[in-house]
């Protein structure tokens, strides 16, 4: 019993040994490897892993930054470049050569170019001339003979009665009192709305009395019964056309003696280069356009007895002579407008009269289809006499009766009343 209390005490004293010596290199291995790896606590432990895991992101964080900051760096000096060179939009890009290419062709017209751009080397006061003067439109199938001879006596007649022969110089008069204009100044002005040329030798315009000597055309001319002007206002051009806009006004003398005040409107003229390069009327509008004046033709009546009417007025010059064979003779122009110049002198004497009146349509008479009826309202009379210095008044007269006038367009005639034909000359 003794010897079995003995052997238990020493098993006792054997395992406090081993477990006092089995804690001593616990202690010294927490001693070397720290608190954590020796069991701490759980609240150490996770302290340690996040100030590690603070440190790691602290790392990437700091690396981002600097990513980060030459990120916007660069970004800067983009935004900077870009604020210097503001960025082309694809539209403005398509579109700013285009503007640069119509600014480039399109062109304003200067007042000392008129010379070299307008056909018959034309000045800007004498296209201004012909716009008042000349034609008021340009037909689609041509001038005719008797158009030419109208366009003669009104450009003529304009510069001698109007401008004092500045745009068409005036040579006086032959042995019969026709009036000599020079040639050179009116084939100028035809060349700036047709090809067509007088010359001598060309007796195409001697049925209506016209003819071309030397340097000068002879015929004689009648008062056109008004005043006309046209102003420019603008002028553009490109290789292919040129553009005139202008401001017109008219006034007849019977307006005048009326107090009837001028009429005025605004046009627009097209012209195109011609074989020479130089631009040529072709066209004459109101400035509202081709549609505002097919809208304006809709509106007139185009059946009944006034239908040959809506063409408007039969202008050119219609001729009689002295049945009897003598030198008196006799001439009736009519402009575009509607004045009417009625004219009859003597190729002996150089004396006779001329009557102006204004035309007028007559629709309340009855006429077959293709004839129009026109009533000429009467305003104003003048005896003259012919001079080798022109033509000079002898009396003057505001009172005079009306008269009628048939038109018929088939035959290109004008017949009075009385049965008396006006009508071109063979």
């Amino acid at each position: 019993m003794e010897h079995t209390a003995d052997n238990r005490k020493n098993t006792t004293r054997s395992f406090l040994r081993k477990a006092a010596r089995a804690f001593a290199v616990l202690i010294g291995f927490c001693l070397v490897c720290g608190t954590a790896a020796c069991g701490g606590t759980q609240p150490d432990t996770e302290k340690a892993v996040s100030e590690a895991d603070a440190v790691k992101e602290g790392q990437e964080a700091d690396k981002k930054a600097q990513v980060t900051t030459e990120e916007g760096k660069r970004a800067t000096q983009e935004e900077k470049e870009t604020a210097e060179e503001p960025e082309t939009t694809t539209e403005e890009r398509e579109t700013e050569p285009q503007a640069e290419t119509a600014d480039a062709a399109v062109k304003q017209v200067r007042d000392t170019e008129y010379e070299t751009l307008i056909a018959g080397g034309l000045s800007k006061e004498e296209l201004e001339f012909v716009l008042a003067y000349g034609p008021q439109e340009i037909p689609e199938q041509g001038f005719r003979d008797e158009d030419y001879v109208s366009l003669l006596n009104s450009l003529c007649m304009a510069s001698e009665e109007n401008a004092e022969g500045s745009m068409i110089e005036v040579y006086g008069v032959d042995a019969e009192w026709n009036g000599m204009y020079s040639l050179a100044d009116v084939n100028r002005m035809f060349r700036s709305f047709t090809d067509r040329q007088l010359a001598e030798g060309d007796d195409t315009l001697s049925g209506y009395n016209v003819r071309v000597e030397g340097d000068a055309v002879i015929f004689a001319g009648a008062s056109i019964g008004r005043v006309s002007n046209a102003a420019v206002t603008s002028a553009v051009y490109t290789e292919e056309e040129m553009e005139i806009c202008y401001n017109y006004e008219t006034r007849t003398n019977g307006m005048a003696a009326e107090g009837i005040p001028k009429k005025e409107e605004t046009r627009k003229a097209l012209l195109k280069p011609g074989a020479d390069g130089r631009y040529q009327i072709v066209r004459i509008e109101a400035a509202g356009g081709r549609e505002a004046e097919a809208a304006g033709a809709g509106e007139q009546e185009t059946t009944g007895p006034a239908a040959a009417d809506t063409q408007g007025f039969p202008a050119g010059v219609y001729f009689s002579a002295d049945p009897s064979g003598g030198s008196f003779r006799g001439s009736l122009t009519v402009d575009p407008v509607g004045v009417a110049v009625y004219m009859e002198w003597s190729g002996g004497t150089g004396e006779g009269y001329e009557t102006i009146y204004q035309m007028a349509a007559d629709r309340a008479a009855s006429v077959s289809d293709g004839v129009a009826a026109y009533e000429l309202q009467f305003r104003e009379e003048n005896e003259f006499r012919l001079t080798d210095d022109g033509r000079e008044v002898t009396a003057h007269s505001e009172s005079g009766e009306d008269r009628i006038l048939y038109y018929n367009a088939g035959q290109g005639t004008l017949q009075e009343e009385d049965g008396f034909l006006w009508a071109p000359e063979e």
